[in-house]
């Protein structure tokens, strides 16, 4: 573990890395930011503690924003006279979702779930990076500024049955959130709202730019929301915390939960549904956004509404293949689905099939003439290794054996579908890891240094299967599942302890907690801090005994490395005895001399920040004989060793010309 620092309640929202950002009067740092939720009252005084973000200082956790006071700490959402609200399934909701940075302007969004004078609503924060303060006034979503028009039913946004879980999607200057239920409880709906977020000193900046509502004519009343005759049929967008999906062409793609399907020209609703829309056309003088295309499971009512199975508690994932793109779509079911996201006579409509056969389609990919088709392309199920259901989403990946999708399913081990392009599908079984999860499904993250072979790492969080233990980061090779990285060389380690995780009400054990990776370290949330890893770099060194009594010791250094220092073994004590004068850095290598008084000197060279990364001791034999150079040049203390005639390091030049001669 590199640092770790407390904070008042849990980190739900992914945590966000910044490189290189201006604090105010302390310089560039980079930065991690992360959001909390809401605490339980058992500590601080029985008081509710969250609804904050924190910057930390990514290298050593050192909080970087303060207060007007001066004080060092995180950004509090909450005003004078403001609680965090009560949700109506129990507990608390501060930030859910995971906010979004724009790094041109150095903003970062987020939403805050609030309560004051006994009315809850959401607002919307654009938080400079910097210095942790607003850059206009924040945006209130409550009923009177979120409506959608169907028909003729205006339909209004409550907070009181809404809750913000997917992550926050920003694409080419909109910002999109979306809303789901809190427990599938009241009048809820699903709800997409988009906002302008391209520049903060403009008019328009915050202003809504479109709205849409999944099931605008529906409500409670209308609904079995336990489910013993009928199904919950708002149709919510929570997608386990994953956010909205770009296409790059202004459209978005989101999946729908338990809800009634019942289309235009009907209520417009559209439960279980993989949904793609677009911002209303300019000029139009409506916000209200469009459906571009949709695909709902044919099955929606039977597999999915009925057993709270909801197709959407997994968030779509695109990806591209050559000139062909895709998305993967999976819900609660154990069935996952590859769909062309680009096909001009597809229909997703389940009930496409009603002209030709006279019923409803009985598959997800009929092939009846005269019919359009279904633009799903393949789907997967037990029988080729869809081992349950999630409450995740797949990762990407393109490394150097080619194109790999990645999934976290309930109790099971974590799976890697090879991708091929001609025709397009999943390979089939996966590649399993050798354990498994032991709860809810763990959310797939890669990293790599791009195609670079052996680079690709998958990591996960994994969600404990009681409260008192803890969640846990796992790694593995990308290319090779059961290749755990933290149990090679030996150990008998599996996995790393990221922090608990205490239920605080309905739901509680769906974390969905996202480890983020980046320049060699791991950022991970838990419920009471933010904890960074890295790996143990022992550092790759030789040495020279040089004429005159100096040893020399060449070092490979990583660029993401911080610095190195030589060490002498002084009466059984590690001690420094690098400083400028004795140490050569030429970027990816780095010298270091010393002159020591007797035989039997012991060196090591170690990590500054991390001084547990050393390498083995050496012990080198000194060579005494004089270099016989003038001694103003080098081989004494004081100067630089000699080599082949001249002080060295010897730079690649150099050594050329004297080959040459």
């Amino acid at each position: 573990m590199v640092c770790d620092h407390a904070v008042d309640a849990p980190i739900r929202a992914q945590p966000l890395y910044v490189h290189d950002v201006d604090i105010p009067g302390k310089g560039i740092h980079n930065v991690v930011f992360a959001a909390t939720d809401a605490s339980d009252a058992s500590g601080s005084n029985g008081q509710v503690k969250g609804d904050q973000v924190w910057a930390f200082d990514a290298d050593n956790c050192a909080p970087l924003w303060e207060d007007g006071s001066g004080n060092a700490g995180p950004r509090e959402l909450l005003g004078a006279g403001e609680s965090i609200p009560l949700v109506s399934c129990g507990g608390r909701h501060g930030v859910w979702s995971t906010p979004a940075i724009d790094r041109t302007t150095n903003t970062m969004y987020v939403v805050a779930g609030v309560e004051k004078g006994g009315q809850s609503f959401f607002r919307l924060h654009a938080i400079d990076i910097g210095t942790g303060k607003d850059r206009v006034s924040p945006v209130v979503i409550d009923g009177t500024t979120v409506q959608f028009n169907h028909r003729n039913i205006t339909t209004s946004f409550n907070p009181s049955t809404q809750n913000n879980r997917p992550g926050l999607l920003l694409d080419r200057g909109v910002l999109y959130l979306a809303f789901g239920s809190s427990c599938d409880i009241g009048s809820y709906h699903g709800w997409v709202v988009a906002y302008d977020a391209d520049i903060p000193a403009s008019a328009s900046f915050l202003g809504q730019l479109g709205v849409f509502n999944t099931s605008p004519e529906e409500n409670a009343a209308q609904c079995d929301q336990a489910q013993t005759s009928g199904p919950p049929c708002m149709a919510g967008v929570w997608q386990s915390g994953l956010g909205l999906a770009a296409d790059g062409d202004g459209t978005v793609f989101c999946i729908t939960g338990n809800g009634r399907f019942d289309p235009d020209p009907g209520r417009g609703s559209y439960g279980n549904t993989l949904l793609r829309l677009r911002l209303p056309a300019a000029g139009s003088g409506s916000k209200q956004m469009q459906i571009v295309s949709f695909f709902t499971p044919f099955d929606w009512a039977t597999a999915y509404e009925h057993g709270d199975q909801d197709f959407g508690s997994g968030g779509p994932v695109l990806f591209l293949n050559g000139s062909r793109r895709f998305v993967l779509a999976q819900g609660k079911p154990a069935r996952g689905y590859l769909i062309d996201r680009d096909c001009a006579n597809c229909d997703g409509n389940p009930n496409r099939c009603i002209p030709v056969t006279g019923q409803a389609c009985t598959a997800d990919e009929p092939n009846l003439a005269g019919v359009a088709k279904s633009p799903v392309i393949q789907t997967l199920g037990q029988t080729n290794g869809i081992a349950q259901g999630m409450v995740a989403g797949p990762a990407y990946y393109s490394g150097p054996s080619g194109a790999r999708i990645y999934y976290g399913f309930n109790y099971s081990p974590m799976a890697a579908f090879d991708f091929q392009p001609s025709p397009p599908h999943l390979v089939t079984p996966p590649e399993l890891t050798l354990d498994s999860a032991p709860v809810t499904s763990p959310i797939a993250t890669i990293s790599s240094r791009g195609k670079t072979p052996g680079s690709g790492i998958l990591w996960s969080v994994f969600h404990p299967a009681s409260v008192s233990q803890p969640l846990t980061l796992h790694a593995y090779d990308a290319n090779d599942l059961q290749d755990n990285l933290f149990h090679r060389h030996g150990s008998t380690q599996i996995s790393l302890d990221v922090g608990d995780w205490v239920p605080l009400g309905n739901h509680a054990g769906n974390s969905f907690q996202v480890p983020t990776v980046i320049h060699g370290k791991v950022y991970c949330g838990s419920k009471n801090r933010l904890v960074v890893f890295a790996p143990h770099r022992r550092q790759q060194c030789s040495f020279v005994a040089d004429c005159g009594g100096a040893v020399t010791f060449y070092c490979g250094r990583d660029p993401d490395a911080d610095e190195l220092q030589l060490q002498r073994k002084q009466n059984g004590a590690w001690k420094i005895v690098s400083d400028a004068g004795s140490t050569r850095n030429l970027g990816v290598f780095v010298y270091f001399w010393d002159y020591p008084a007797g035989e039997g000197a012991r060196y090591r060279v170690c990590s500054k920040s991390h001084p547990e990364d050393c390498t083995p001791e050496f012990v080198p034999k000194v060579n005494r004989l004089p270099c016989g150079i003038g001694p103003d040049n080098c081989g004494r203390p004081g100067k630089p060793p000699c080599f082949l005639g001249r002080p060295w390091p010897v730079s690649l030049g150099e050594e050329k010309i004297k080959k040459n001669h």
